[in-house]
């Protein structure tokens, strides 16, 4: 209980959960869930060998299908709650460990990009051909689609494991496909529709809600592999036909345009591809590159290490942990926006004698001196939990990496 009300109380006074707290935006609700889903998992492995345990299982999928609607940070339990379940059920070995983690991503995966979207892809289709040919009106495919999913909620196996994910992925289909408040808002054809001015990406048929789902309205970012900020465009490819809405049908509106840029000027994992002139701009700042040339691999691990994690991630971290210099916005320099510990010897080799600021730097709201006592308790919470049990500390590790530092890469 102690251990508990430590970090509850961290991080109710941390800085991220107070920004979170205060904006009008998804992400303290998320945070709910995330906590809720991970905590009916604990519940789950503490009463996983008796009877009805599996009720939590079926709670965690209710739970997710929920947070669906709030926002998709959620999904990155999946792998450590696979973890949790392997633990429980299963004599730990290397290989089993490989496995776990892989079917962790897979499910992850299969659920974002088959189930979330993929779903919405196919009764859109469904759609277009019973308003089109048919002559039906707008969403009366996903009417008929729908009796098409009702033999997943049977299942004929005596398998007890895939009996339960049957159960957890029909619960997890029924939750997300009821919880789409954006349609109710969006559409202008009913009495109780709102269809209010503010509506990201007016999802009012089954080809805009398709769009919503991919997150259209933000753009491509190239991931993996793609251009850098100075590549030309030397061609450019037809993807998916996309649809319009006119007189009750769905009239195509053109082809997805996809760039080609120049692979001479693309690399594995890019990180400095928008060109932008402003991000330009802070991609050379913050490099040292000259002139108009492409970047070397160095300078884009560069970009990585120096502003995407250092910048945007660990400083981030250490205003939560350790304390924070000001609520200024800061681009690098040593007196807007820093972390700051307050102790006064460590904060000087960063930032310079503190004690020779002026006034005004030092009476700012948003300063909050932490002297490492949050960072020391989560250490000693972290080797605590490791020496007591091992594989709930993969699991929290997990956990905590997972909802971390790659977020930054993106």
């Amino acid at each position: 209980m102690g251990a508990g009300m430590v970090g509850a109380l961290s991080y109710t006074f941390s800085d991220s959960f107070w920004f979170s707290a205060v904006e009008g935006e998804v992400y303290a609700m998320s945070a709910m869930f995330t906590a809720v889903v991970f905590w009916a998992m604990l519940k789950w492995e503490h009463h996983a060998d008796e009877r009805h345990s599996d009720r939590w299982l079926i709670l965690i999928a209710y739970l997710m299908g929920l947070s669906i609607g709030v926002h998709l940070l959620n999904l990155l339990t999946i792998p450590a709650l696979a973890y949790i379940y392997y633990f429980k059920r299963y004599k730990v070995t290397t290989p089993g460990l490989i496995y776990t983690g892989v079917m962790g991503v897979a499910i992850l995966a299969f659920v974002q990009y088959g189930i979330v979207a993929g779903f919405v892809k196919i009764g859109a289709y469904f759609d277009l051909f019973f308003v089109n040919t048919v002559g039906l009106p707008i969403w009366s495919g996903f009417l008929f689609l729908l009796p098409l999913l009702l033999p997943q909620f049977i299942s004929v196996s005596n398998t007890r494991l895939l009996k339960q994910a049957f159960a957890e992925h029909c619960n997890f289909m029924l939750c997300i496909y009821c919880n789409r408040l954006q349609l109710l808002h969006a559409n202008r054809s009913s009495f109780y529709m709102a269809n209010p001015p503010m509506d990201e990406n007016n999802p009012e048929n089954a080809f805009a809600l398709l769009s919503y789902i991919n997150r259209d309205q933000y753009g491509d970012r190239p991931l993996f592999y793609g251009q850098y900020f100075n590549a030309k465009l030397v061609d450019q490819k037809e993807g998916d036909m996309t649809y319009g809405e006119k007189n009750g049908k769905y009239v195509p509106s053109g082809n997805k345009i996809i760039p080609v840029y120049d692979p001479k000027a693309s690399t594995i994992f890019p990180r400095m591809y928008s060109n932008q002139e402003n991000h330009i701009s802070a991609y050379k700042e913050w490099t040292g590159i000259k002139g108009d040339r492409t970047p070397t691999m160095g300078e884009n691990l560069d970009f990585l290490f120096s502003y995407q994690m250092g910048h945007m991630f660990w400083r981030y971290f250490m205003w939560n942990f350790v304390g924070r210099q000001n609520d200024l916005q800061g681009h690098g320099g040593i007196t807007k926006g820093n972390w700051i510990s307050g102790i006064k010897g460590i904060d000087a080799i960063r930032l310079g004698p503190q004690d020779k600021l002026p006034l005004s730097a030092t009476n700012n709201k948003g300063m909050n001196k932490f002297y490492f006592l949050p960072m020391i308790l989560g250490l000693i919470g972290l080797i605590y939990q490791f020496r007591r049990n091992l594989h709930g500390g993969v699991v929290v590790a997990l956990l905590f990496s997972l909802q971390g530092l790659p977020l930054s890469f993106i």
